[in-house]
């Protein structure tokens, strides 16, 4: 015979916890590019790629010079830029409110702004289901696992056109 320690709903609530954390980080990660890429805020302007330095591992620093589209605007040299960029590359962009850095803007920036969120929506979508099965005992039916597959799916792709779009 077993004996239970009784933390089965503690630890349940612990790993949804922790499921929920892995979901939403990389939406939240992502809100300041995605505000960039859809002009929410920022300068608009087109950004030039100076150079990149390749780091090691497959990490890229990019630099290059942002002119605004306003003429009393002011041009901000050595920015940051998203390390997919190529040296000698022209985009339009828009420059983060402290001036530090630019996003690319149009549909391969949003799609790319985009990749991060649909991860996390991705992940976060068989939660309900975990959730029922882990504090009710209710295995979710045939149609349920459809629409959950679908809706993961939807997450999966839009990552990908994401990625894809960023290269």
């Amino acid at each position: 015979m077993s004996k239970s320690t009784g933390n089965g709903r503690a630890t349940s609530l612990f790993l949804v916890l922790l499921w929920l954390a892995l979901g939403v980080t990389p939406i939240l990660s992502d809100v300041t590019d995605l505000r960039l890429a859809f002009g929410l805020i920022g300068e608009p302007g087109r950004v030039a790629v100076t150079g990149c330095t390749d780091l090691g591992e497959g990490r890229y620093d990019c630099r290059g010079v942002f002119v605004p589209d306003d003429p009393q605007g002011r041009t901000v040299r050595n920015l940051k830029l998203p390390p997919e960029s190529d040296a000698g590359e022209t985009f339009e962009a828009r420059l983060q409110p402290d001036g530090e850095r630019a996003h690319p803007t149009g549909t391969k920036g949003q799609l790319n702004a985009l990749a991060l969120p649909f991860l996390g929506f991705a992940m976060l979508v068989p939660l309900p289901w975990l959730i029922a099965y882990m504090f009710w005992g209710r295995s979710p039916g045939r149609a349920s696992w459809w629409v959950m597959g679908v809706l993961a799916g939807l997450g999966c792709l839009g990552c990908l056109a994401g990625l894809i779009a960023a290269y």
